[in-house]
């Protein structure tokens, strides 16, 4: 296995002078930076251990040998997440292959203890064992532990990993602020100051509600306001009714009692003065009363006789009214014959009438024609419209078959259709990668479908629209070989059509778009080194990359060539679990495992191979699977279904006028036949009504009315109520005798009753000295005892419905007080009570209320003074907090302005040294979240200010900008570390020497911290200070371990070589 060690190569001092450079170079540590970074077991290293500086170091070695291995172990060390790097998502994927666990263990810089934080890691259960200081920890307390020493590994300003180098300039400027607030620390203030300004916006937004809610309960209120005053007035109102009909019913039955009084004591005085008159008036009170019993024998007899005299005068009616009746009976046989004669002679008219049609019909059935003509010709008709409805249905069954095979057909077209849209969609996911992976390759294959004639061959559109993965599981393979770049390349196929395209795209429309040639030579000639059933046989390996997808011949001869998919193969499972035998015996320089992508290399020197293992993932680039071929049949079905189509429309128009013309041919000749039919049906129809008639005449004959038998009827009948008369007469004069005899009788009971009244008045004039007085006492006396037993009735009446209204037996203290306001006089409180009425039934006729509402309303008013109160509370907090976050933010914003001031200051002092020119600016705005920092650059002078963004600038120019930017950042911040990966690939030698002074300049300075630079490779005779630190990864297959290294050793051997 490979060996990996990591050493700085400074000259090793004496012993004494090493013990003192050690306690100066402690001294320049701040709090939280490395001072020490062992790894065991990690991606390619078996066992290592870092010492960097406290300034400047530079970790310098080739690619591939784990330079950024030590940026991964520091970030996953310090409890870092995997995204921060842009590498393997999983844990577990950084422990070395071979191995189920690692190690990472870190020291950081304290004053008082350093702090060890240790990290095992396990591959199969991808989890995490903490310790911090020997002790097992959390992740949680690491974080914290972190975070307290200002360590920020999610700020690209502090941690720049290589995968995440190109992230910086894509950050917009509300981005770039937060990450710059955060490495100079002003970040909580920031945080407090969004949060109470949201906080301030939601108190507001409260506020406004409340006012809003307030508003809309006032509206209410007011709309409410009268009925409810009215409504509450008229309750008042009610009340006082209510006390005044009670107070009235007590005035009442005290009145009533006062009556009843006086009456009782009218009643004593009358009894007494009674009672002395009938002691004096006894002997002719008697007299009279036995002349009032005859008279009452009298008037008794004389009232039976008058009944009987009535009934004798009521039976006399009768009798009266039945000789009337009989009168009327003499009429009514009259009245029947003659009903009997006048129906007759009706009868005998109507039989006139019908013998008049019966003569008519018949002359008009002789004027028909024969039937035998109409007959022969309605049959030669119906067979012609026979023929003309058979040649109809003809002409329906075939365009039924037309419109059936049509129905068909668009079926078909519409199923073609669907999967041709699919197609096509699959094609535009297809345009919409290509667009975010290149803005301008997207606006160039517009450009290209517009104006594809103008090349002598076909120019391809991008890779990535053309390759069609046979199996899509299989595209994570052919995206970890091919670049982006190379994805969105054109395929021209001859030098002319090339310069042509690079001058329409690249000078003409200023489009950065990657053009290529594929090789002049046949793809067949692309053959693997080993043939894949070799490769299968032995580890595990299916396919070469070349086998999982189609893609046009030029594309193919272009990817073979610079990609060499034709030799690169996949293996399965069995490849990844014989991972080391694949890597020493298979002899493949290149190749896949289900999760791996392994280069394998082979040493100059000794032979031995050493192999680099990254995981891959699926980038989703091309899991859209487009069938060229497919699409191109479908096409073609589609036009020949539609030129089908168009031969069956013109065919079912011509059926259908045939059809047209044989309707109208076959409505005539039906209407041919149904006039001729009429003609014969006449005859049958006249016939028909003769014989109707006829009946008629039967049945009027069989009516016949015998007039001589009704008149002997009529007599019989008038001799009959004759008869009845006479009898009825006679009971009349035996009435009238009686009636005149009981009359007679009346009359003599009269005298005789008028004599008894003549000696009762004779009695009278005897007695009236002392019996008016007597009868005016005795009717006194009664009329005061029954007005006693009226008044007491009354009074008690009266009592019960007082008690009643106050609802109890006892008048309460409260409404006798009420009472004591009110007048004591019966007339006075009917007034009142009229006027109450009055006003309580206007009011009832203005108002719909009822006590719900009102109770509604009146907690509405309550609402209303809670809302007022709270508004004003709210407005004071308002008023106090925009006062706080104005102290707040001037104390947070004007030390960041200084900050600032001095980062743009330093920026752009840098970029004047390199010739250039840039500027920071602070960009503010009411809403604290919506502050930005901007940076513009410029790298020519007849350029403008432009700023920092992925399209503007180039990618070595994005690199100097983003490396001056740290520089500028490196004396302000206050983070202890900062670590920037491969930065310098992009640059120019002179950029890149200029960048590097720079660096060195900065950190070397007093006050700075400590900084990493990670670079593949350097420039020579670049300037060095004391204070840097370098840093070489060796790699090889005969490296000693880093604990048998000796650096002094080295040292001294090599000077040794040069003295000799």
């Amino acid at each position: 296995m490979a060996k990996r060690l990591l050493q700085g190569v400074l000259p090793r001092p004496s012993k004494k002078h090493r013990a003192a450079a050690a306690a100066a170079l402690e001294a320049d540590f701040v709090k939280g930076s490395i001072v020490r970074l062992k790894l065991k077991a990690f991606v390619t290293y078996d066992d290592c251990e870092f010492r960097p500086g406290p300034k400047l170091n530079v970790v310098i070695g080739p690619n591939g040998t784990g330079k950024s291995s030590f940026v991964c172990a520091a970030c996953l060390a310090l409890g870092g997440a995997t995204n921060l790097l842009g590498r393997a998502k999983q844990v577990g994927d950084y422990v070395k292959h071979g191995y189920r666990e690692g190690l990472i263990e870190i020291e950081l810089f304290h004053c008082d203890r350093n702090v060890v934080i240790q990290r095992k890691l396990t591959r199969d259960s991808n989890s995490s064992r903490w310790t911090i200081n020997g002790r097992e920890a959390t992740a949680k307390e690491v974080s914290n532990q972190v975070s307290s020493m200002n360590i920020q590994l999610s700020n690209l300003c502090q941690f720049l990993p290589q995968d995440k180098v190109v992230e910086f300039a894509k950050m917009n400027p509300f981005e770039l602020f937060r990450a710059t607030v955060k490495a100079l620390n002003f970040e909580i203030g920031h945080e407090e100051l969004i949060q109470r300004q949201k906080q301030l916006h939601n108190m507001e937004e409260g506020g406004k509600e409340m006012k809003a809610k307030q508003e809309q309960l006032t509206q209410q209120q007011e709309l409410h306001r009268g009925d409810v005053e009215r409504f509450k007035e008229r309750r008042r109102q009610i009340i006082n009714l209510e006390k005044l009909k009670m107070k009235r019913a007590y005035v009442y039955y005290n009145s009533l009692r006062d009556v009843h009084t006086a009456a009782k004591e009218r009643l004593s005085v009358a009894m007494r003065q009674l009672k002395q008159a009938k002691d004096r008036s006894g002997p002719i009170q008697r007299k009279i009363t036995e002349a009032n019993e005859n008279i009452d024998a009298h008037k008794m007899s004389t009232r039976d006789l008058s009944h009987k005299v009535t009934k004798g005068r009521q039976d006399v009616s009768g009798k009266l009214s039945t000789l009337e009746s009989l009168e009327h009976e003499l009429e009514e046989p009259k009245q029947t014959y003659e009903d009997a004669r006048i129906k007759e002679k009706k009868r005998m008219g109507d039989i006139r009438h019908l013998e008049r049609e019966i003569r008519a019909l018949k002359d008009k059935l002789e004027a028909l024609p024969p039937s035998e003509d109409v007959s022969s010709q309605a049959d030669e008709l119906a067979r012609k419209i026979s023929k003309c409805s058979r040649d109809i249905n003809r002409v329906s069954t075939d365009r039924t078959r037309i419109r059936q095979e049509s129905d068909d057909l668009k079926a078909q077209l519409r199923g073609y259709s669907e999967e041709l849209r699919r197609l096509e969609d699959l094609k535009q996911r297809r345009d919409q990668i290509l667009q975010r992976m290149s803005p301008d390759a997207y606006k160039a294959v517009q450009w290209l479908r517009a104006n594809q004639g103008m090349f002598r061959e076909p120019v391809l559109e991008p890779i990535v629209l053309l390759i069609d993965m046979k199996d899509k599981s299989m595209a994570k393979y052919l995206e970890a070989m091919v670049g982006r770049n190379d994805f969105a390349a054109f395929v021209c196929q001859n030098s002319d059509d090339l310069r042509t395209l690079m001058q329409e795209t690249k000078v003409k429309r200023n489009l950065r778009v990657n053009i290529v040639q594929p090789p002049n030579k046949e793809l067949s000639s692309f053959k693997p080194r080993y043939s894949i059933d070799d490769l299968k046989r032995g580890f595990g390996f299916q396919r070469f990359v070349k086998d999982t997808f189609d893609a046009p011949d030029p594309i193919l001869r272009f990817l073979c060539e610079n990609n060499r998919i034709h030799d690169v193969p996949i293996g399965d499972e069995t490849t990844q679990r014989n991972l080391s035998q694949a890597i020493n015996n298979s002899g493949v320089s290149l190749f896949f495992t289900p999760t791996s992508r392994v280069q394998v290399k082979t040493s100059r020197y000794g032979g031995g191979n050493s192999s680099s293992v990254s995981g891959i993932t699926d980038k989703h680039i091309l899991n859209t699977h487009i069938d060229a071929q497919k699409q191109s049949e479908l096409q073609r079905n589609m036009r020949t279904i539609q030129d089908r189509l168009r031969d069956l429309v013109e065919r079912d128009g011509r059926f259908q006028e045939q059809e047209r013309e044989l309707r109208r041919e076959e409505n005539k000749l039906k209407e041919e036949r149904r006039l001729l039919l009429e003609r014969r049906n006449a005859a049958s129809k006249i016939e028909k009504d003769i014989n109707s008639r006829k009946l008629n005449v039967e049945r009027y004959e069989a009516k016949k009315i015998d007039l001589a038998q009704e008149e002997e009827k009529m007599e019989r009948n008038i001799k009959k109520v004759h008869r009845s008369r006479v009898s009825a007469l006679r009971h009349l004069h035996a009435l009238t005798q009686g009636l005149q005899t009981a009359v007679e009788s009346k009359i003599a009971e009269g005298l005789h009753q008028i004599e008894a009244v003549a000696a009762l008045e004779k009695l009278k004039e005897e007695y009236q000295d002392t019996g008016q007085l007597l009868e005016s006492l005795q009717e006194e006396a009664t009329e005061a005892k029954l007005n006693v037993e009226r008044t007491k009735s009354e009074a008690k009446a009266a009592l019960a419905a007082a008690r009643k209204l106050c609802g109890s037996q006892d008048i309460s203290d409260d409404l006798q007080q009420s009472f004591q306001l009110l007048p004591d006089s019966l007339p006075e409180i009917d007034s009142m009570i009229a006027q109450a009425s009055a006003s309580v039934d206007c009011m009832q006729q203005c108002s719909g209320m009822d006590q719900g509402i009102v109770a509604e309303f009146e907690k509405r008013e309550e609402e209303i003074e809670l809302l007022e109160i709270r508004v004003l509370q709210l407005n004071e907090t308002l008023v106090e907090e925009k006062r706080n976050i104005e102290v707040q933010k001037a104390s947070w914003l004007g030390p960041l302005k200084e900050k600032t001031a001095q980062i743009g200051q330093r920026f752009s002092q840098f970029f004047e040294k390199m010739g250039c020119a840039g500027e920071v600016l602070l960009e503010e705005n009411e809403d604290f979240a919506k502050y930005s920092m901007q940076l513009k650059v410029k790298f020519r002078k007849t350029e403008e200010l432009q700023l920092l963004t992925a399209q503007h600038q180039s990618g070595g120019e994005r690199s100097v900008s983003t490396m001056l930017y740290l520089m500028a950042l490196q004396g302000d911040s206050v983070c202890p570390f900062r670590v920037v990966d491969e930065i310098n690939q992009g640059m120019d030698p002179t950029n890149e020497r200029r960048v590097f002074d720079l660096v060195v300049d900065t950190v070397s300075s007093a006050g700075t911290s400590q900084y990493f630079l990670i670079t593949p490779k350097l420039l020579p005779d670049l300037r060095f200070t004391d204070d840097t630190t370098v840093l070489c990864v060796y790699n090889g297959p005969f490296m000693l371990p880093h604990t048998k290294w000796n650096a002094d050793a080295v040292v001294e051997q090599a000077k040794k070589m040069v003295s000799e």
